[in-house]
């Protein structure tokens, strides 16, 4: 799946408040893993972490040219399961964020 920066940040924010069994929380570390940026990644987009918990990367090189802001990252039944019954909890609860908007959209509305 097509996952931007922005959008693996804030799954790996959402899974890592999960809990669950040990089978789930196998699978849920190994989508955590990918969604890390690869040092590839860290290379190119140069992640910032600020004091005030902004997080910023480039989106440009030093020509002034977009750079690439998604990448694939494989996500399995279960754990796509497991975000779409996290994404649900949040709005019953009435927790979602705007950050989670296109996640939701994407995870819950889309799976219609």
């Amino acid at each position: 799946m097509n996952l931007t920066v922005s959008e693996r940040i804030v799954l790996l924010n959402i899974l890592s408040a999960y809990t669950g069994n040990f089978a789930t929380l196998k699978t849920i570390k190994k989508v955590k893993d990918a969604l890390l940026l690869s040092e590839d990644e860290a290379a190119i987009w140069r992640p910032q972490f600020h004091e005030d918990g902004r997080f910023e990367w480039r989106t440009q090189d030093e020509n002034g040219n977009p750079i690439k802001q998604d990448s694939e990252i494989e996500i399995g039944e279960m754990a796509l399961m497991v975000i779409q019954e996290e994404l649900k909890k949040l709005d019953h609860e009435n927790k979602l964020k705007e950050c989670h908007y296109a996640l939701y959209e994407r995870f819950v509305e889309g799976a219609k």
